[in-house]
């Protein structure tokens, strides 16, 4: 499926992005441009293809993929007890690279097509990385798996863009008890891997019913979805707007994508406290919206008092 896409979705569309770059540089030879990552228009024009960029710069708006004997571009490899951690990941790594070899094929022959000369992608993964002029990585290298072999200059770390305002939202009702004394949790699966909520939503809600807490969680589909009651401590709505949440929140509970990581990363650099006034108690709310919910982002530290777990003290 991912030879597909790569080959398919990305590399089909090289022909059709090449020409555009070419009439934007046809105007302005000496412009830089900036790019998604897997925008892969540029490999033409890079390898010798009509008018080259001044510079080329990649955006990586996902992890950092690129090989390591330190990890996978999913993380280190699984290894038995007395298997070295390095063997296990370059192994991970090797069958990557020819899992994916059709679709640097693929790629080559669409991008030679156009008159490029030399590309070659062994690695693709790698290639993602060492095409572009430069890299720029949106999140700080602790959100990263370490790589020691990573080589010199091969991207920079320049954390989360700022957050876009989304338009047409109001506050829902019980958006004042943000600011009572009870710690906010944030739960969310984000808007593609929210087909089973049992998996992170639902265990969320159950774990904090009986805590003095406010739990909000953004499903990314309407209420109906839940396959149980809704907790007197908890509000469930369809998309809240993360950024108007978060510096609310004392801790967050999402998936492992990046836009949760990126916010985590943008909270790194700056973290602020209000004192909050203490709400009266509340009643279930249930709100769904049209829109669907974003990743969500940080958790934060908070001077909020904890529910003490029972035989702790």
């Amino acid at each position: 499926m991912l030879t597909w896409d790569v080959s398919h979705v990305f590399g089909d569309a090289i022909p059709d992005q090449h020409a555009l770059i070419q009439q934007l540089l046809a105007e302005d030879p000496d412009a830089v441009v900036v790019a998604e990552l897997m925008f892969l228009g540029g490999l033409p024009s890079l390898h010798g293809t009509g008018v080259r960029p001044r510079r080329w710069i990649g955006v990586s708006i996902s992890p950092l993929y690129h090989p390591s004997d330190d990890t996978t571009p999913f993380g280190p490899a699984p290894a038995a007890p007395g298997t070295d951690q390095v063997e296990a990941n370059r192994a991970v790594n090797a069958g990557l690279a020819a899992a994916l070899s059709g679709a640097g094929e693929y790629l080559e022959r669409v991008v030679n097509g156009l008159g490029a000369t030399g590309v070659t992608m062994p690695d693709y993964f790698a290639a993602m990385y060492t095409e572009p002029d430069e890299v720029l990585q949106l999140t700080v290298p602790e959100f990263e798996f370490p790589r020691s072999d990573l080589p010199e200059n091969l991207l920079r770390f320049v954390g989360p863009l700022p957050p876009v305002a989304p338009e047409g939202w109001t506050e829902p009702a019980w958006w004042s008890e943000l600011d009572g004394d009870r710690p906010v949790v944030m739960v969310t699966q984000g808007t593609l891997a929210n087909d089973d909520l049992s998996e992170l939503a639902e265990p969320t809600l159950a774990a904090f019913e009986d805590k003095d807490v406010l739990v909000v969680a953004a499903l990314g589909r309407p209420a109906a979805a839940l396959t149980g009651p809704v907790p007197a401590n908890a509000v469930i709505e369809e998309f809240v707007p993360f950024d108007r949440l978060l510096p609310r929140a004392d801790v967050s509970s999402p998936t492992a994508a990046m836009a949760p990581r990126s916010r985590r990363s943008r909270r790194a650099f700056r973290s602020s406290w209000r004192a909050r006034p203490r709400t009266s108690p509340r009643s279930p709310h249930v709100s769904d919206c049209s829109a669907s919910a974003s990743a969500c982002g940080p958790s934060v530290r908070s001077r909020r008092k904890w529910p003490v777990p029972s035989g702790r003290s």
